[in-house]
């Protein structure tokens, strides 16, 4: 009886540490900047194209293993990775007339500060 009990509270505590993970919702890493979960997200003021080319320019730049950057009129994607196969995903998606929606996620749970290092560089590209 005194396992089962011990069992149900694990378990319990279990799902209220994911459920407090997944709920956390949004923190701001720099004005205009949110890290949503792992994910890197801002806007940019520039096309889906534009900002996909800038972003697959970085990956070129900073060395690391593209495996794909394709775009569209209404979004795009760039997909990489690093020598210690951390997977690179950049997503993009079009708000506005030339104002596109980044999001980075670097690894399984993400890594903010490469990502802020890949979003300043695609910005950077960019002016």
């Amino acid at each position: 009886m005194k396992a089962d009990s011990r069992r149900g509270t694990l378990v319990l505590s279990f799902f209220l540490l994911i459920a407090l993970a997944f709920t956390g919702g949004c923190q701001v890493v720099s004005p205009g900047v949110t890290n949503n979960v792992g994910s890197i997200q801002a806007l940019i003021a520039a096309s889906p194209e534009d900002v996909t080319g800038a972003a697959k320019s970085v990956i070129e730049d900073m060395k690391l293993i593209l495996i794909s950057a394709e775009s569209t009129g209404l979004d795009g994607r760039v997909l990489a990775r690093t020598a210690q196969e951390k997977n690179i995903k950049i997503i993009i998606t079009r708000q506005d007339n030339n104002v596109s929606h980044i999001s980075i996620r670097v690894g399984s749970f993400g890594d903010t500060a490469a990502s802020m290092l890949i979003l300043d560089r695609v910005k950077e590209r960019l002016m």
